[in-house]
């Protein structure tokens, strides 16, 4: 028999388990394929497939690694349920169709990993840390590849500066350098998630601290164009410290699907000078008493954090309004008032208005 407290489950999951209609026994998910499942469950590690009701109701979320189901047990398992997530980050999935995706949920802690070369990039960052903020987990930044820096300091500064409630640490997998300073956060029963571009060393940090039960990820990689190994699928994986640590592809880009207290934690700064604007309403653009435009005169707010607000914000609306029927008329209704007064006014000049 399993204890499923070694992988996570607490009074809180007990509860949402018992308040569940469906009869079945709770497992966790712990990697997530085309179609399937592996999950934990009292009986050890199996196979599992959702149920038909998944496949048929667009809006049920179908499982994801880190979630706690209730599934009917078999050779074959079937998930009947998802239980009600205390975490999940998500965010657009890539490609050109719009569709949310969630990376991994029930996550604690997320580490959000750049290396300090040419992967280093504070907007990208940003980015992360809204998208961890929304998901209700917490962010903790790692900078990799110390043992290849000169001088780490500056780097982690840069971070501290644009993020001074974040956590930061740098540490060399390869080397072990600062591996120490990760040790509060890789409690048993905790579950800590690993984010970040490829080649940033997510997988050898997990190799490093699991002391080589990550080593199943070698099954499911692949060699990406610059013939370095890379993660393919998400899994989770239970340290020797009895910690959880999911490890997960390289992101290639991020795109945030909603982020109302994402970007109010990732970019305080900027909240300070709006919630100081004489008007509710206030555009930012010359209005009288605009504290942000005088932040931004004066230096005292930095202008490419405030361009990175403004274009995180503009996409996370473009994404509401796709999702919201009442949001889409409307914006059609603005844009046939915005056409019709410019046809009027192209008419006045013409001296054809009535």
């Amino acid at each position: 028999m399993i204890d499923l407290t070694e992988w996570g489950w607490n009074l809180d999951w007990e509860s949402k388990y018992r308040r569940q209609t469906e009869t079945g026994e709770a497992a966790r998910v712990i990697a997530t394929y085309q179609g399937m499942f592996r999950i934990i469950g009292q009986d050890g590690e199996g196979w599992a497939e959702i149920s038909g009701r998944f496949r048929h109701d667009e809006q049920t979320d179908w499982p994801v690694t880190g979630d706690f189901v209730v599934i009917k047990p078999g050779s074959r398992s079937i998930i009947i349920t998802v239980l009600e997530r205390a975490s999940a980050l998500t965010r657009k999935a890539a490609g050109r169709a719009f569709e949310h995706q969630t990376v991994a949920a029930n996550v604690d802690t997320t580490f959000v990993m750049q290396s300090m070369d040419h992967d280093f990039n504070l907007r990208r960052l940003e980015r992360y840390l809204t998208m961890v903020w929304q998901g209700k987990s917490q962010p903790v930044v790692l900078l990799t590849k110390s043992d290849v820096a000169m001088d780490p300091g500056p780097w982690i500064k840069s971070v501290q500066d644009m993020a001074p409630r974040v956590a930061v640490h740098a540490v060399s997998s390869l080397t072990g350098d600062g591996l120490d300073q990760l040790e509060p956060y890789l409690r048993p029963g905790v579950t800590v998630a690993l984010v970040g571009s490829s080649s940033v060393g997510k997988s050898t940090l997990l190799n490093r601290i699991s002391q080589g039960a990550g080593q199943r990820t070698q099954e499911t990689r692949e060699r990406d164009q610059r013939g370095r190994h890379t993660t393919t699928h998400r899994e989770l994986f239970l340290t020797p410290e009895r910690a959880l640590i999911i490890d997960t592809p390289g992101m290639r880009e991020l795109h945030l699907v909603e982020a109302g207290s994402g970007l109010d934690q990732t970019f305080q700064d900027v909240g300070e000078w709006l919630g100081q604007c004489r008007y509710r309403d206030c555009h930012h653009h010359g209005e009288p008493g605009c504290m942000v435009q005088q932040a931004l005169d004066s230096g005292d707010l930095d202008p490419s954090r405030w361009e990175a607000y403004c274009k995180l914000q503009r996409e996370v609306e473009h994404v509401e309004r796709r999702d919201d029927p009442k949001a889409q008329s409307a914006m059609r209704d603005h844009w046939k008032k915005v056409s019709k007064a410019g046809r009027q006014n192209r008419q006045f000049k013409e001296g054809r208005y009535r």
